[in-house]
């Protein structure tokens, strides 16, 4: 029997599919953001509906239904039905994709999570991150290095000036446990155990040489996650579409609009998209969008003006 129209098409590795639990949708796009498209449905039925359409991988259903199972699976996606235990893990498991691309354990060298949760919606506060990892990643070695030329037994005071800047600089960058090993160091070179200095400064080398890596992965994935929500000239565009998808990405585009959109909609057309994107509701959402931008489009025909969120180079309608 020929294939039909509806399995065709082989499934997007890349793609996941959640059904009904926004929170795990939520955590799953955190924990894989810029490496795999998060979808989020309220119902099987919707579910099953969008994944005619974009061909998730993975499916995860909390609320399984035989029937509803046998549809995802004849459209050749893996269906995963979690009672207990941790869903994100599940997934590396389960998707080979994701599994190789979170092989480095970014966070256990360095905490870049942690550090941006500090302002999560400042888009300049990332990007100055992002540079001073950059440079972090480029010079780190070669401070390293210069440790190790200023080690002389009997002469620690420039050691421990290098020591304490690279506290300082590595550390507030969230590599906590750099951070600690530099401590224990100053205090070998306070009581005198030229050997444990010696063996602390081969430890910073190690845990540098992991730091590294570990920046270069963090970077191509923002990298990824930048072109994909910035990656066009008409965000809101962009932002009708993904919402369309029921794209979880969706959530970080409105975000980094947001402070724009209030010089442009009225306080109870935000408040009602702030409520449809923060619960997840991209049916509601896609309505309430494409309601506000005509609005606007009215006004703009009525008034000759073309009305910006903003600035010029981001416009509602």
């Amino acid at each position: 029997m020929p294939p039909t129209s509806e399995t065709s098409h082989a499934p997007d590795p890349t793609s996941v599919l959640v059904i009904g639990a926004a929170d795990a949708a939520l955590a799953i796009h955190q924990r894989f953001e810029g490496l795999a498209t998060v979808r989020f449905a309220r119902t099987p039925e919707e579910g099953l509906a969008l994944a005619r359409k974009e061909r998730p991988s993975l499916v995860i259903v909390h609320t399984p239904d035989q029937t509803v199972l046998a549809g995802f699976l004849e459209l050749g996606a893996t269906c995963l039905a979690p009672t207990t235990g941790d869903i994100a893990t599940a997934l590396t498991d389960l998707v080979p994709h994701l599994a190789s691309s979170c092989s480095h354990d970014t966070q256990s060298v360095i905490d870049i999570d942690s550090l941006l949760a500090w302002l999560p919606d400042q888009n300049d506060y990332r990007a100055a991150i992002a540079v001073m990892l950059a440079r972090l990643a480029e010079d780190g070695p070669a401070m390293i290095a210069e440790m190790r030329r200023a080690w002389r037994p009997g002469e620690t005071g420039l050691l421990r000036h290098l020591l304490h800047k690279a506290r300082g600089g590595v550390g507030s960058l969230g590599a906590r446990r750099f951070a600690e090993m530099t401590i224990e160091v100053e205090v070998a070179l306070r009581e005198g155990k030229h050997e444990n200095v010696e063996a602390g400064l081969f430890r910073l080398e190690e845990e540098m040489a992991a730091i590294v890596p570990a920046i270069g992965h963090w970077l191509a994935r923002e990298s990824r996650i930048q072109e994909r929500v910035r990656g066009t000239d008409m965000p809101c565009e962009r932002l009708q579409a993904m919402a369309a998808r029921h794209d979880l990405a969706a959530c970080d585009l409105y975000r980094s609009l947001r402070r724009e959109l209030e010089a442009t909609l009225r306080p109870s057309e935000l408040a009602r998209l702030d409520r449809a994107i923060h619960t997840l509701d991209f049916p509601g959402f896609t309505s309430l969008w494409a309601s506000a931008r005509a609005g606007l489009a009215r006004e703009d025909r009525a008034s000759s003006a073309h009305p910006a969120v903003g600035n010029s180079s981001i416009r509602v309608v």
